[in-house]
């Protein structure tokens, strides 16, 4: 994975800068609309095809953000770095392939259900288990 940063991708880096400057001075001057107690902004190491690369990625950004990486794939979790500023965090994601195939797996059945949780109309028509 290369480490060149495109000029388009310069503009949308400071969009993003002044946009979160931009947050942060509305809230401060006006105390009457309500602020999240937390805020994180997460990125995902999607960059590359090649999963190792994806990890290497997340190891890159925990040492710029001075962390050690979080381990969580031998449960079906996630490898990430997360480095908080207060209530804001910074979290760097790397979702594993086979994390993303159970997941595709397991949403493969959600027209089976309706979003009260019970079994659609049309479970008992096609067969299909609710």
């Amino acid at each position: 994975m290369d480490d060149f940063i495109r000029p388009y991708q310069l503009f949308d880096r400071l969009r993003l800068i002044m946009g979160l400057r931009a947050l942060a001075t509305f809230l401060e001057e006006n105390p009457a609309v309500p602020a999240p107690s937390f805020m994180q902004a997460t990125v995902f190491a999607d960059r590359d095809d090649c999963e190792r690369a994806r990890r290497a990625e997340v190891n890159r950004i925990a040492v710029l953000l001075g962390v050690t990486p979080d381990d969580d794939t031998a449960n079906g979790g996630h490898y990430t770095a997360t480095k908080s500023f207060g209530r804001v965090e910074y979290h760097m994601v790397h979702i594993t392939d086979a994390t993303k195939r159970a997941h595709q797996a397991l949403m493969s059945y959600a027209n089976n259900f309706d979003r009260l949780g019970t079994a659609s109309a049309d479970s008992s028509e096609t067969g299909r288990a609710a």
